[in-house]
């Protein structure tokens, strides 16, 4: 095993480092008597950050690589991002999601970023469009959908900025002028991953849920943002809908609906098979939701 010197990093969490509510670059600043001597380091730290201590075998089984200190992936765990992302038909689009872990190699850093419906792998390099954004803003998914060549990231900002002072100049509810503002409507019973800083578990939560959070009266909010009693009943919703709309292109196809025309030519393959059923549970089964290197 590797012994730890002064000035290598480390990637730790609350399980680690009681002083913590989420995990954190640390950097080691001495060893002495098994017991490691930590400053909590990032992009987002100041220089003066107070003194921690954790035992040093800890500090070893979590150590990170030098390079990261680059473009620190750690820091964006957990939080939900606004992204570019390339469409099916070759659009590059803001796209929202929120981090579960990150890979490293010699070649390249990776985000694992879990979205609405699918997960991605989204390179880190110089040249990458990533915003950190705020639960409120990813709940309403301001400026998704949005051509990243007509809304650049300061646009984006801009916008998500714009939200935010708008709802804190309202008591409770979502104001007609962010309404208004909105790429796509907003559906409240749609489910959105977040993940829960103290221990990176996947969870998922009604839009609604999250949006009450930051906006609902003191009285009226949620006990926990990460705990969504009414998500499986929303998830339940989502795909009914979602199955139903697949059942009638299908009943279309089979000659007892509508006749076929040429704008649902693109439907041909559609089977029973594309109808999702509700899930047994609500618990993830993405992969990756801690990888590290």
């Amino acid at each position: 095993m590797t012994v730890p010197v002064p000035g290598d990093l480390a990637f730790v969490g609350p399980a680690h480092l009681k002083e913590l509510s989420d995990f954190q670059y640390v950097e080691l600043i001495a060893v002495e008597n098994g017991i490691a001597t930590v400053k909590v380091v990032g992009p987002d730290e100041d220089d003066d950050e107070k003194q921690l201590s954790l035992p040093v075998d800890n500090f070893t089984h979590r150590a990170v690589a030098s390079s990261e200190r680059d473009q620190w992936p750690g820091s964006y765990i957990a939080h939900p991002v606004a992204f570019a992302w390339t469409s099916a038909d070759g659009v590059d689009e803001w796209t929202y999601g929120v981090v579960s872990g990150y890979t490293v190699s010699e070649l390249m850093t990776t985000l694992h970023v879990v979205c609405q419906d699918r997960s991605i792998r989204l390179p880190l390099t110089s040249t990458t469009s990533v915003i950190k954004v705020d639960v409120l803003n990813y709940a309403l998914q301001t400026g998704v959908r949005g051509n990243t060549a007509a809304v650049s990231p300061p646009e984006l900002l801009e916008q998500q900025n714009k939200v935010i002072t708008l709802c804190q100049r309202r008591r409770a509810g979502i104001p007609k002028a962010v309404k208004t503002m909105m790429s796509v409507p907003f559906a409240g019973d749609d489910i959105v991953p977040l993940i829960r800083p103290s221990n990176l578990q996947l969870v998922r939560v009604r839009r609604q849920h999250a949006v009450d959070d930051e906006t609902a009266a003191r009285t009226k909010r949620p006990s926990d943002l990460y705990a969504d009693p009414g998500a499986e009943s929303g998830a339940l919703a989502t795909q009914a809908t979602h199955n139903e709309g697949l059942r009638r292109r299908l009943t279309n196809r089979s000659g007892r609906g509508r006749p076929l025309t040429s704008d649902s030519e693109s439907d041909n393959n559609l089977s029973d098979q594309d109808i999702v059923m509700p899930p047994d549970s609500l618990e993830s089964e993405d992969e990756d939701i801690r990888e590290f290197q």
